[in-house]
């Protein structure tokens, strides 16, 4: 999938890995938030 902005584009992966992907980190955030100990919160840079 690619996206064009004139002179760069955006490579991203096929649609259904970006899905999975998206769904999966959506997932781990919401699981880290609910964990009371903050050492085990997951972060994504």
């Amino acid at each position: 999938m690619e996206f064009k902005f004139g002179d760069y584009a955006i490579m991203l992966p096929p649609l259904h890995i970006t899905i999975i992907a998206i769904i999966i980190i959506f997932f781990l955030v919401r699981w880290s938030k609910q964990l009371e100990t903050r050492r085990f919160t997951v972060f994504f840079y």
